[in-house]
């Protein structure tokens, strides 16, 4: 079985239209950014959430991994452009080390485990006073001089698109109906062959590089990282809050929920200030209720000719 071209062509259509809109204005390119930098955590987290079933809550604790990683390399005169990469790496060593542990005993300990991740570290450097402790690394006088915000845009969208073109090849390859069938009935899974521990740590040391990256160019961007900070449970709630609104499991789910959530992300906050999270829990509810497959999903029930299209 083959992608459905037209699949591709959607793709490229939304990422040349988020292009075009980023060079406008530089306010457009922070929205844009900021649009890209959920999509990129949501699609990574659809990996092991959406194809194989895994409630994954530490994927803040790879975003945290990636930006302390390009904090340290980058303060010790390192490349930030090399280092951005190589805490991408690093956060594919922690998943190894976590998964390689945690799926040899039962599911239940897994979103257990991945939570305690986001918490356990930064108390870890809090209480060592490694990396700067509780204060952080202040990283202008390292990165400052060769700091270009469209690089940092374009090596999101390029991310973006990498997990993409994996997501759509996951739709049609053997490891991508593994996970799936992991994900519908794990005994008859294993029954039938395949190799439950191996293809759940391929898919979480795979899902995890990617917020490994965004972390390190989320500390090249504000200049700092704190515990509290590069460790933020929001941005794991965030990524599931999106994979759920566009619909988990499918290619578009992550991209499109994206960009309703930061768009209204940002019309809210313009307009009504400090409601936006009433407002998003009151989305949830909805999403649960009515579009329970999210706003892919949604679609797809309606339309027979787009459900070819959205996978």
């Amino acid at each position: 079985m083959k992608v459905n071209k037209n699949s591709y062509i959607l793709a490229g259509v939304i990422y040349a239209i988020l292009v075009v809109f980023s060079l406008i204005s530089s306010a457009y390119a922070e929205l844009i950014y900021s649009i890209l930098f959920l999509m990129v955590l949501a699609q990574s987290l659809n990996i092991v959430f959406g194809f194989a079933g895994l409630v994954n809550l530490g994927h803040a604790a790879f975003v945290g991994i990636g930006a302390y990683t390009f904090a340290i390399l980058s303060s010790q005169g390192f490349n930030p452009y090399i280092a951005i990469f190589l805490g991408g790496f690093s956060s594919c060593a922690l998943a190894f080390v976590i998964g390689f542990i945690v799926f040899r005993v039962k599911e239940i300990f897994f979103p257990i485990a991945t939570a305690i991740l986001v918490t356990a570290i930064p108390y870890f450097i809090i209480g060592t006073g490694v990396a700067g402790g509780y204060y952080g690394i202040t990283l202008y006088l390292y990165v400052g001089s060769v700091y270009n915000p469209y690089i940092l845009l374009f090596i999101l969208l390029v991310l973006s698109i990498i997990i993409t073109l994996i997501t759509f090849r996951m739709t049609v390859s053997p490891f991508g109906y593994a996970l799936k069938a992991l994900r519908e009935d794990y005994d008859a899974a294993e029954t039938t062959g395949v190799n439950a521990f191996r293809c759940r740590l391929i898919a979480f040391v795979l899902c995890a590089f990617f917020p490994g990256v965004a972390g390190g160019l989320m500390a090249f961007k504000t200049f700092w990282v704190t515990p509290s900070g590069a460790f933020n449970m929001m941005y794991s709630g965030e990524a599931i809050l999106v994979t759920l609104l566009g619909g988990s499991g499918s290619v578009f789910g992550p991209i499109i929920g994206s960009l309703i959530y930061e768009i209204l992300k940002d019309v809210l906050m313009r307009n009504v200030p400090g409601f936006q999270m009433l407002i998003f829990s009151l989305l949830v509810i909805v999403i649960v209720l009515f579009a329970p497959e999210g706003v892919v999903g949604y679609i797809k029930d309606r339309s027979k000719r787009v459900s070819k299209i959205l996978r």
